[in-house]
């Protein structure tokens, strides 16, 4: 969204949402002028496209989701995060995930481990942003597992007296049976197949083709998939899934209605910080977060009247958990109060669609169990592997001086060590007999009445004691940046930013003003395994087995030019296989292709 064509009225909320943000609490509407803004800034609406409605325990659901701007139809770039829930008929959550919202586009998969029983489940997606409503605006779809390494199937155990169940989902569609693929839609984009009968272990070429200039150029998702004989639930396409929702109300809201914001610079994480005594808020202190690691995130953020921080986590990030703390000599007088975990939404409303085995189905799933158990041994040479993303530096230390201690005597603490050979670096002890570092100015000798920001792995040093006396053969090297800085609202006389041999430099001092908190991290990007048969490789691969069903998932389709080719392997399964793309144009038109090929 270009903030430049927003309305002046809207940027009262906009401030709001983008300046203080929100991370699993609410925000109440303080003026009309919000009232107002809060009403003209689009609904979101969201598609998942997966690959198998129907799956087995050792097998992946792979999915690619698409946040809709309601108004214009097009990829909406409000909210940055969405999330991913794999939710039973007991309201038991087999999975929660949050995944990066690029141009309203994210993409994610789950393992499913032989923990999770054979049932009937759905699948859900929402952003923050879609969580004012009645409760019922987000994606779902109906799901199946058979667990067959479980001994209680009750589940999903055929019972005659209820029959007719299986021949309707949920929503009152008929389930789709997997032998009649639905009908292709929309003739903006042409697909094509080079063929109809492929052998094992054969190339099949596609082509995707604009049918009328430029308009199906956009994105889509590509799943090539084997065909079972079951009734498996409907799947969505981007033509029907907003009927899934019914008729969603929006909130009408008033000045005081307490709303959830929209995600838009990323993860939000905030909280509180009171006095210890009273519990009183208290304004206008500093919190810093610290997500240790080799790119390691720091922030420091201020805390607003009510005594509420805010931290928006747009970078990529390694750690699996933050180190939150009040900062400043008089830390010992609060208390940090993270918040709670993210809301959750009321799926006990849900009405599940009714999967059932029969005996009929014993040799397909003795079957389809043994390639799982063959695909899975050799995971190893068919590896998805994760896409490697550049961290964001919280710091320009590019002109830093730069001490690799292996280049020096070691000495057994970092206060020797500054002593011996660190230039322009020493320590003092203060007024009140505090030992701290001191860093000399580029451009003059006089002393500094401002401390240097000391950052160990990514942790804020506040005691800088600690680390005077830490143990130097567990440092590899040290950064010295003789500038004066400002981060947060604070200024520093420089910057030492060291980084330990194993990554795990740790305090002690998580008590009433510090936190440890785990995070909700969002899912990195992958790579996905394309199996390939080629003269070079032909002796490699000829001992090793291929009993995929899963022929090729492709969650980044993009059509730039007129046409695109793409190509894929065939297993050694044989059977009806099921070529599915789903996407829409740049100008937000709702393409669904269907194909199919026969592997002999």
């Amino acid at each position: 969204m270009n903030l430049k064509k927003i309305p002046i009225i809207l940027f009262p909320f906009f401030c709001l949402a983008m300046g203080l943000g929100h991370s699993y609490g609410q925000v109440p509407l303080r003026s009309q002028s919000e009232v107002d803004g809060y009403a003209d800034i689009p609904q979101e609406t969201i598609f998942v496209h997966f690959n198998a409605s129907f799956l087995f325990a050792g097998e992946y659901l792979y999915y690619k989701v698409y946040c809709m701007d309601k108004n214009t139809k097009n990829l909406s770039d409000i909210s940055k995060i969405g999330y991913v829930e794999l939710v039973g008929e007991d309201g038991t959550k087999v999975f929660a995930q949050k995944i990066r919202l690029e141009n309203g586009e994210g993409e994610g998969d789950f393992f499913i481990p032989v923990s999770v029983p054979s049932g009937n489940y759905k699948l859900v997606a929402y952003t923050s942003w879609m969580e004012n409503g009645n409760g019922e605006n987000y994606f779902r779809n109906d799901l199946s597992i058979l667990n067959p390494y479980q001994g209680n199937q009750a589940a999903v155990l055929e019972d005659p007296r209820s029959k007719d169940s299986i021949a309707n989902d949920s929503i009152g569609n008929p389930l789709e049976t997997e032998t009649h693929p639905q009908k292709s839609v929309n003739n903006l984009l042409a697909l094509d197949v080079n063929g109809e009968k492929f052998g094992k272990r054969s190339k099949v070429s596609l082509s995707l083709t604009s049918v009328k200039d430029t308009m199906a150029y956009g994105t889509y998702s590509l799943s090539v998939r084997r065909i079972d004989a079951v009734a498996a639930p409907k799947k969505a396409n981007t033509h029907n899934f907003e009927s899934l929702y019914g008729n969603p109300v929006t909130t009408e809201p008033e000045q005081g209605t307490t709303v959830f914001l929209p995600e838009l610079r990323g993860e939000l994480i905030t909280g509180k910080v009171v006095q210890k005594e009273s519990g009183e808020p208290v304004a206008n202190l500093n919190v810093a977060l610290s997500i240790p690691g080799t790119e390691y995130v720091l922030k420091i953020a201020n805390t607003d009247n009510n005594g509420t921080y805010y931290f928006n986590l747009n970078e990529h990030y390694s750690g699996t958990h933050a180190i939150l703390q009040v900062l400043g000599d008089d830390r010992e007088k609060y208390r940090l109060l993270p918040s709670e975990n993210p809301p959750k939404w009321d799926f006990s409303k849900l009405k599940f669609n009714s999967f059932h085995i029969t005996r009929d189905m014993k040799e397909m799933i003795q079957e389809r169990s043994i390639y799982n158990q063959i695909e899975n041994g050799y995971f190893g040479v068919k590896p998805d592997t994760i896409k490697s993303v550049p961290g964001t530096a919280p710091f320009n230390l590019e002109n830093a001086e730069v001490y690799d201690l292996d280049e020096y005597v070691r000495f057994p603490t970092i206060r020797e060590t500054t002593l011996e050979f660190i230039s322009n670096v020493y320590t003092k002890k203060t007024k009140n007999g505090e030992e701290v570092f001191q860093v000399r100015e580029a451009d003059t000798y006089l002393e500094s009445v401002f401390l240097p920001l000391v950052v160990v792995d990514g942790f804020l040093v506040q005691d800088q004691l600690n680390i005077i006396n830490y143990n130097a053969r567990k440092i590899k090297t040290i950064r010295i940046l003789r500038d004066k800085y400002i981060f947060g609202q604070q200024i520093y006389k420089g910057i030492i930013a060291m980084e330990s041999i194993d990554g795990d430099y740790s305090l002690n001092l998580y008590g009433d003003y510090a936190k440890n908190i785990e995070l909700f991290k969002p899912l990195p990007k992958k790579n996905y395994f394309h199996q390939i048969y080629s003269q070079e490789n032909k002796s490699e691969m000829a001992h090793i087995p291929d009993f995929r069903y899963q022929l090729l998932w492709d969650p980044e389709v993009k059509l730039s030019k007129e046409e695109r080719s793409l190509e894929f392997y065939t297993s050694d399964i044989p059977g009806t296989y099921r070529i599915e793309l789903e996407g829409f144009t740049n100008k937000g038109m709702p393409v669904s292709k269907r194909a199919q090929i026969e592997v002999e």
